[in-house]
């Protein structure tokens, strides 16, 4: 058997509908010799005959009858698969692998995600909590697509970094810490302090920015233990094991037994924004970078409306 053009095939479909040539002719926007043609051709192609003609009427043949189920069946799915191809030509449908920093998922993912949903339901989106060199190892690997980290220091060059916000640096110390009823805090008031900071590799623009402002006070971090957890890092605070400098988000956590301070005259920020490969060509990407900057600027203008006027 020759292979069977879908031209064809919607070809009798409308003449199956209509049972006359002429009048599906002019459906199709053709004339009705060429239409009979293809008909023709269509019939020794399935080496059937799928009509039955005479002078008054045109007839499905028991064979016809039977192609025409199956053809309405394949103009329907051929229609499907070009949708399809269509949605994921606009990245409304596939999936992205993200990566995150922990502290992430205290405010920025609960807004950011349901947004991108809301607008691309189709698009699967697999999160997973990944520290910064774990991010570019994944990133190049293609492992993930895009990744949510807080300030690169440098970013490496086949990378892109977008700032999503800036957010200030609190000092964290236990509620009964002989500064904690202080309204703020300076770097020199705190220069004696043990420290408990998060690994290096885990945010290194963050920490080289955090000892650099330390140098510039004239004093050092003495580091006394080195955590990768959020929760765990405020449980040791409150135990009394020494205090942080974190990102100002993290007093949604609420946590007994510590007390947030912001640090005056210093102010020390952290930038929170999205990392990917720079010649990323998926449209789905592209969608999620859209969605990424629509909220970086509605969040620098509430920022904005919130300080106070001079």
């Amino acid at each position: 058997m020759s292979r069977i053009e879908l031209h064809r095939i919607r070809y009798f479909v409308v003449v199956a509908q209509e049972l006359h040539f002429r009048t599906a002719a002019e459906k199709l926007h053709i004339a009705q010799p060429p239409l009979t043609k293809q008909i023709k051709r269509l019939e020794e192609d399935i080496g059937v005959a799928l009509f039955k003609r005479s002078r008054r009427r045109v007839e499905l043949t028991p064979a016809g009858q039977r192609f025409l189920e199956e053809a309405k069946v394949i103009l329907v799915q051929v229609e499907r698969a070009a949708a399809a191809a269509r949605r994921a030509a606009r990245g409304e449908t596939g999936k992205l692998e993200i990566g995150y920093t922990s502290s992430a998922d205290l405010h920025v993912l609960p807004r950011l995600i349901p947004r991108f949903r809301s607008r691309f339901p189709g698009v699967h989106l697999h999160l997973e909590t990944l520290y910064f060199s774990d991010q570019v190892a994944a990133l190049r690997s293609h492992r993930i697509d895009l990744g949510l980290v807080r300030q690169p220091g440098s970013t490496p060059s086949d990378l892109t970094f977008e700032s999503m916000f800036t957010e200030p640096l609190i000092a964290i110390l236990p509620a009964g810490h002989p500064l904690a009823t202080r309204v703020s805090v300076s770097l020199r008031m705190l220069a004696d302090e043990k420290y408990i900071m998060f690994p290096r590799h885990f945010s290194p623009g963050l920490y080289d920015s955090i000892t650099s402002a330390f140098q510039a006070a004239g004093g050092s971090l003495n580091i006394v233990e080195e955590c990768d957890h959020m929760q765990l890092n405020l449980s040791l605070i409150a135990m009394g094991d020494g205090i942080s400098l974190l990102p100002e988000s993290l007093r949604c956590l609420k946590r007994d037994g510590v007390t947030y301070l912001p640090l005056r005259p210093e102010r020390l920020e952290t930038d929170l924004g999205i990392m990917y490969r720079a010649k990323d060509d998926s449209e789905a990407l592209r969608n999620f970078v859209r969605i990424s900057r629509e909220f970086a600027a509605e969040a620098t203008e509430d920022t904005r409306r919130r300080q106070p006027s001079r």
